[in-house]
């Protein structure tokens, strides 16, 4: 947003602190501001000296909706993947279906979808998506890849929206049409996913490091479920009569401000002795000369 007006005003008798981010930048990096000035945290507005180091304060930077996290979610526990430095990364052979997971998530996405060239005569073309690294990313890094190997959370709980990325990205119908397959061949353990599928009214059997539904009432459950936010491009996956697309029912682009570790460091007013109030947007931001 612009800058709608500066002010300046002596420091008088208030102190400074210098607020840095855990995960964002140098550790000299950070921005000084008066002690009374006030800070987003996920509890509301906090004087920055009343901030300990180690507690949330909003970044500005964007982060997942609840519902983008589900997209997430589905991704990971199919092909998606987090680098060690936090990038999301997933790739598709549909292009229009990699498309709405663009749109989907909004500006968490790096740049436009990114066309991956064959390099064997047999690949298939993909579309590869990049996410903007931040917090939101690597915390997702430590939890779903806690000894450097993904693995399924512990806390993992699938929602309709997290189950047909999953049966999109890693599943399909068999040839006879009467079981769906999900690939879980990166899992050692997929004992959290069947105690979420039995969760959902899906009964499953692992027989071969994939998941097999087989059961009719399961068949129908899983169908029911999923079907309404299946594209054109991906219904192939679904039995004939399964309930339509629904296009309304996918996420806004709309990402929310993430949150970081602080890292406080008081800094007394030797050296200063003006601030300056910039208006943006109607909030005002202390910060020092310096």
């Amino acid at each position: 947003a612009p800058v709608e007006r500066l002010h300046s005003s002596p420091l008088a008798g208030r102190t400074l602190v210098k607020l840095g981010l855990k995960n964002r930048g140098a550790p000299s990096a950070g921005v000084t501001v008066t002690s009374e000035h006030l800070v987003s945290t996920p509890t509301g507005w906090v004087r920055a000296r009343e901030l300990k180091t180690g507690g949330l304060v909003m970044t500005g930077t964007p982060a997942p909706n609840a519902a983008q996290w589900e997209i997430l979610t589905g991704g990971l526990i199919g092909d998606a993947g987090i680098s060690k430095d936090g990038l999301y990364e997933f790739s598709q052979t549909s292009t229009r279906y990699a498309r709405l997971k663009q749109r989907a998530l909004g500006r968490l996405v790096v740049s436009g979808a990114e066309l991956v060239r064959k390099t064997r005569p047999n690949d298939r073309q993909q579309w590869r998506v990049r996410l903007h690294i931040g917090p939101w990313s690597k915390r997702a890094r430590a939890l779903w890849y806690p000894g450097g190997k993904k693995s399924i959370p512990s806390a993992l709980r699938l929602s309709d929206l997290a189950l047909a990325v999953w049966y999109m990205d890693d599943g399909h119908l068999s040839k006879t049409g009467y079981q769906h397959i999900f690939a879980t061949d990166c899992f050692e353990d997929v004992s959290i996913l069947m105690v979420e599928l039995n969760r959902l009214g899906i009964a499953a059997t692992v027989p071969s490091r994939r998941i097999f539904v087989s059961a009719a009432a399961s068949r129908e459950e899983l169908v029911r479920r999923v079907a309404p936010f299946m594209p054109p491009e991906m219904r192939h996956k679904l039995p004939p009569g399964a309930p339509p697309f629904r296009p309304n029912l996918w996420p806004p682009r709309r990402v929310v401000s993430d949150f970081d570790s602080v890292v406080v460091t008081p800094r007394g007013a030797r050296g200063h002795s003006r601030v300056y109030c910039l208006t943006v947007g109607g909030s005002n931001n202390f910060v020092t000369s310096g």
